[in-house]
């Protein structure tokens, strides 16, 4: 698209007036610094050239005049012929928007290209070109670090496989394989960031002062949807969330892991108005402490109580090592060997108190009793058993035969 050729002079005009165009007047147009016509247009096509000499209206306007690509002069002359002035060069305005190519300028250093285009397209992949060097706008691999431990990083995003060198963290080794970053506060601090490949989520940081990396710190992570009351503990490879437990429910340590428990469990009442004995085989495996609560437990003979614990082979009839005393006017001494023993000694005696039951370390139980023996006084003991693997049952047996003919017992587990 052609150029219009702006060929009038700015003038300033005294009170008096100065010349200026009027009818008759003309314009005529050469090549820049030459006396080599050029023919000029009416239109910015280039279709319809202007007669030359190009004269004013009878106002001394001139019409538009349409060039391209080419510097011209303007003489103008005026009625009498005369010259008023010439203008080389003449201004110029494209009529058309410029591509970037076609712009041009002179190359500078590091940018060769002598228009705008070419010089964008040349920056735009220099920068490219620098950033992925630091693995920055990469959708593919990440450049490779060689050695972690070295301490002139730039500033960027890495990878590392089997082939990097360096400290990692413990439990990541470079055949793990993962992320690097690093961020630079200035040539001899920085700090590092690892994420495994593992998808686990783990992240281990570790900062560099005066050009010496400290040691790796292993960053806290867990999955998204904790609420409130939740702890967070260390799984077999990461951190993960432990939903809070329920309301009264305790922490327990289990062979690795600690995991909630209910902070009681109760079983009962359990009748003993029948049979010679009564029990449970519902005693959880985390229980540590039992509570058997009696209840006015009374048999119709001269029996005495048996308390005996099992598991899951069966009850335990013999190896209790302990005994009991029934506080009477003579204080009368009682032992067994097939149970825990609990004094009542006639009939219609009923027994209100309570047994404990604590386990130690290993498989054994640990009893004490204190019972109120109603019209006898009362009968108090203790003693241990091993029961040879997890406890998950307990019975009262009477100590003779005799039958249970009234109340019941309660028995209360804790962790």
């Amino acid at each position: 698209m052609a150029d219009i050729i702006h060929f009038m002079p700015e003038r300033a005009f005294t009170m008096a007036g100065s010349v200026r165009p009027g009818a008759g007047w003309t314009v005529e147009f050469f090549q820049h610094n030459t006396t080599t016509p050029v023919t000029v247009f009416q239109d910015e096509g280039e279709t319809i050239p202007h007669p030359s000499p190009l004269p004013a209206d009878a106002n001394g306007v001139f019409p538009p005049v349409f060039k391209s690509n080419m510097l011209l002069k303007a003489v103008i002359k005026a009625s009498t012929g005369t010259t008023a002035w010439t203008m080389d060069p003449c201004g110029r305005s494209s009529l058309s928007v410029s591509s970037a190519s076609g712009i041009t300028f002179d190359p500078i250093v590091g940018v060769p290209a002598t228009n705008v285009q070419d010089a964008i397209e040349t920056v735009y992949a220099s920068i490219l070109s620098v950033a992925a060097d630091y693995g920055l706008g990469i959708t593919n691999n990440i450049p490779l670090l060689a050695d972690l431990d070295a301490t002139n990083i730039p500033s960027g995003f890495y990878r590392y496989d089997t082939s990097t060198s360096g400290t990692f963290p413990s439990g990541v080794a470079a055949a793990d394989e993962g992320i690097a970053l690093l961020y630079r506060r200035n040539g001899s601090n920085a700090a590092m960031a690892l994420v495994p490949a593992s998808g686990s989520g783990v992240m281990f940081s570790r900062q560099m002062v005066s050009l010496a990396w400290g040691s790796w710190r292993e960053h806290i992570t867990v999955p998204a949807g904790a609420e409130r009351g939740d702890i967070i503990r260390r799984g077999a490879s990461a951190w993960e969330r432990l939903a809070k437990g329920g309301a009264g429910s305790v922490l327990r340590m289990g062979a690795d892991d600690p995991a909630w428990l209910s902070g009681r469990s109760v079983i009962g009442p359990i009748a003993t108005t029948s049979g010679t004995a009564q029990g449970t085989t519902a005693i959880p495996a985390w229980a540590t402490e039992i509570k058997v609560l009696l209840s006015g437990v009374s048999t119709n003979g001269s029996d005495h109580l048996l308390v005996q614990l099992g598991n899951s082979g069966g009850y335990l009839t013999t190896g209790y090592v302990g005994a009991g005393v029934a506080i009477t006017s003579g204080n009368a001494g009682l032992s067994s060997s097939s149970g825990f023993i609990v004094g009542l000694g006639a009939a219609g005696r009923s027994g209100r108190g309570i047994l404990n039951l604590t386990k130690r370390d290993d498989d054994t139980w640990v009893s004490s009793h204190v019972v109120d023996v109603e019209g006898f006084g009362a009968s108090i003991g203790g003693g241990t058993v091993d029961v040879g693997g997890a406890l998950d049952r307990l019975r009262l047996i009477t100590s003779a035969g005799a039958a249970f003919d009234a109340g019941s017992f309660i028995v209360e587990c804790r962790p």
